[in-house]
């Protein structure tokens, strides 16, 4: 019954919407530039710019005018409906028919960047982006043996469509219900669980709103929604969820934190972090997925320049000083202590840490966990650890006066102290010792190194596109004229998802304090004086780093943007 109905909404819709375009269809022999000058979206001057940088590209007209943020993707499509005819629909509010869904494999929609909507008689109503890709739409038609109607849609929203309704067959609502012991329940979240895994997710965001429940995948540090379930699934879906991380289901008005572990099908266990939080429609649940053996990485696949590899490993054989490690959240801060406690990890070497909370097990190495109604802080620990007779020590986090306090004397009295400290470039650390009190000759007599990194996704090889930058990107970024970048290409391909981009690197900014440096901190100067010395020293910037991976072509300029 709610299948029929579903289907009676679409065909009224699809009517609807080819009603609507008799009213447009009169701009069909014009040009799109006259149309969005009639509509007074842009003028006369956007025009031949777009026209002359659609020639230096070699792009089209639409898609250089979105580009160059001359226009929104929304306006255009609803412009290129017009002229051509198309119905455009917006996939927010559109509820795909599963049937229809059916008809094309998730391969194909990746590659085509095509979603079929709806079936009505003999026709298919296919979402596209590209209405001139003739290849595709014939593809489809041979596949299918129905008749196509193009509906034009968003780029973005395809991608996410594609996504969320194949990445995992929905559990008939029939099946389901509010125990989370039960099987339909227990299948779900396994299939959640098993495919974040396999799309190399790093973290599952189950977020309750008014009517639904988003399911969510951080894929390549961005939150990509994979599915959207009724808002009834969020009580079992979280209850279940607890009782796999040991936590009281029948609290729901306080945030509560747990762990689990999952095993795949190949043997392989994952350690899962689990943080619950009350908002307004339900608890939401993420959960950080932790593979054990991304714990026991080395330093030279993180992304290090030579030189900064070279002056990190020098830093970091002093048997006494501070090392920061800053930037924020989700940067890979923890991935470089890791690393760097891995080649540090010998014998002869007694190694403690104190973290919130302990991420992956190393052998060899004493971990601790903050719990803080234990009385067990960053600072109480510290203290603790300097009687365990350590030769290194590692602070999860910088985050008050008494724990810099103690990682000070710890320096001072023959420890290497290893923390991080969420600043956003190597020198504002200095502002922020000093800004919490630290005197400015400890500062100087204790900091070995400090280093400002980002994570950066990786353009994907197999459909990057090559192009010469152009004058904003001179001006702009420092590129000279006539170097060559690549892009990612919007539409992906099969090997990277169709999202144009596959994994990610570091990109570091190592400050190793010179004499002159330090005779500056002593006298209080601004962070932009010790930055401008730092570069006469020869350190490599953010920004020198993000241009030396768009030259060699392992990002894009618009990544760069993105993450700087």
């Amino acid at each position: 019954m709610v299948q029929a109905s579903q289907h009676i909404r679409n065909y009224q819709l699809f009517i609807e919407l080819v009603m609507s375009l008799f009213e447009t269809i009169k701009d069909q022999d014009k040009k799109l530039g006259e149309i969005l000058l009639e509509q007074q979206i842009i003028d006369e001057e956007q025009i031949q710019r777009i026209i002359e940088k659609a020639k230096e590209s070699k792009r089209r007209f639409g898609e250089t005018a979105i580009y160059l943020g001359i226009i929104d993707e929304i306006d255009f499509l609803k412009v290129l409906s017009q002229q051509q005819g198309l119905p455009y629909v917006d996939l927010k509010s559109f509820n795909i028919d599963r049937k229809a869904l059916s008809q094309m494999d998730k391969e194909t929609a990746r590659k085509l960047l095509a979603v079929p909507l709806f079936e009505a008689e003999n026709m298919l109503a296919v979402g596209f982006h590209d209405p001139q890709n003739l290849n595709a739409i014939d593809e489809i038609e041979l596949k299918t043996g129905k008749t196509i109607q193009v509906i034009l849609c968003t780029k973005d929203q395809l991608k996410n469509v594609i996504q969320s309704s194949y990445a995992i067959e929905i559990v008939d609502e029939n099946e389901m219900d509010d125990d989370s012991d039960s099987s339909a329940v227990i299948e779900l979240v396994e299939k959640i669980i098993d495919e974040a895994i396999e799309s190399d997710a790093s973290d599952i965001h189950i977020q309750p709103s008014e009517f639904e429940l988003d399911i969510r995948y951080r894929m390549d540090g961005v939150l990509q929604s994979i599915m959207v379930l009724p808002h009834s699934r969020t009580r079992p879906i979280n209850s279940r969820l607890k009782v796999m991380s040991n936590l009281d289901i029948a609290e729901t008005r306080k945030p509560q934190d747990g762990r689990f572990k999952h095993s795949m099908s190949s043997g392989k266990v994952y350690d899962f972090r689990v943080s619950t939080y009350p908002t307004e429609f339900g608890e939401k649940t993420v959960m950080r997925i932790l593979d054990p053996s991304k714990g026991k990485i080395s330093l030279d696949k993180l992304g290090f320049s030579k030189t900064n590899l070279d002056q990190w490993h020098e830093a970091i054989a002093n048997s006494t000083g501070i090392i920061l490690v800053t930037g924020p959240t989700g940067s890979g801060k923890s991935t470089t202590l890791y690393a760097t406690l891995n080649l540090l990890n010998k014998p002869g070497v007694n190694i403690l840490t104190i973290e919130d909370p302990v991420e992956y097990n190393m052998k060899g190495i004493a971990q601790g966990q903050v719990n803080e109604k234990a009385g067990m802080t960053f600072s109480a620990a510290l203290s603790s650890m300097l009687r365990q007779d350590p030769d290194i020590i590692m602070v999860g986090e910088m985050r008050d006066v008494d724990t810099i306090e103690l990682a000070v004397r710890a320096a001072l009295t023959g420890h290497l102290v290893l923390s991080t400290l969420h600043t956003n470039d190597t020198t504002s650390s200095y502002s922020r010792l000093l800004d919490m009190g630290i005197d400015p000759f400890l500062i100087t007599s204790t900091v070995r190194a400090i280093i400002a990194q980002r994570l950066i996704r990786k353009i994907c090889t197999s459909c990057r596109k090559k192009r010469t930058v152009n004058e904003f990107e001179q001006e702009k970024y420092g590129f000279k004229s006539g170097e060559k970048v690549y892009e990612s290409n919007s539409d992906g391909c099969q090997n990277c998802g169709g999202n144009g981009f596959r994994g990610r690197c570091g990109i570091y900014e190592l400050l190793i304090p010179t004499n002159s440096i330090n005779e500056m901190i002593n006298n209080r100067v601004s962070d932009q004086e010790i930055r401008t010395q730092a570069i006469k020293d020869n350190m490599d910037t953010l920004n020198n780093e993000a241009k030396r991976l768009a030259l060699n072509g392992t990002t894009s300029i618009d990544e760069i943007i993105r993450v700087l």
